[in-house]
């Protein structure tokens, strides 16, 4: 059941990265959604009503629309499992803890446009990506033998390297001639 479970979830998830992948393909640059949310300061300063403007601290580096498209769709997927790491977790289901947490260990995209965004992609960032893929093999190893309370602050963990990079780095689409 659990298997099953997953990959209707999976299957749902993909359709849904898939089909905004293919929409924001097909988008110009002035259309596409952005990716670049607002930092801390300035999130605070608009919650604030203050006219002033913080200036942008996280680092940026340039994508194509489609590379922001492949961007969007992995995030999604991410979010996907890790809802559905939450649902394991709330039910005790250490099979499908280990299951979603190997997938995300493994997971990683063997087309192009994964290819030239690792090439393009800061240090910083890439090591970021590459610490949430042994935090997600070690979550898999431990999903036998740990308390769920431990499995979540291990879960607990992997969202603060999600804060932490989303705070520290943006994708900004090229703009094209």
């Amino acid at each position: 059941m659990t298997f099953l479970r997953t990959g209707l979830i999976f299957v749902g998830g993909g359709a849904c990265g898939a089909a905004l992948a293919v929409a924001f393909s097909q988008l110009s640059p002035a259309q596409a959604p952005a990716l670049n949310a607002p930092s801390p300061a300035a999130a605070e300063s608009a919650a604030s009503g203050s006219d002033s403007l913080v200036a942008e601290t996280r680092t940026v580096f340039a994508v194509t629309v489609e590379e922001r498209a492949h961007i969007q769709s992995q995030i999604l997927e991410f979010l996907v499992d890790l809802q559905n790491l939450n649902s394991a977790l709330a039910e005790s289901d250490r099979e499908w803890v280990k299951e979603i947490a190997l997938a995300q260990s493994t997971r990683r995209a063997p087309d192009t446009i994964g290819q030239q965004l690792r090439k393009k992609a800061p240090e910083g960032f890439s090591q970021i990506s590459q610490s949430l893929r042994s935090d997600f093999s070690a979550l898999a190893d431990a999903a036998e033998t740990e308390s769920i309370e431990e499995l979540q602050e291990r879960v607990s963990l992997v969202t603060g390297k999600c804060v932490a990079c989303h705070g520290s780095y943006t994708a900004a689409t090229q703009p094209t001639d």
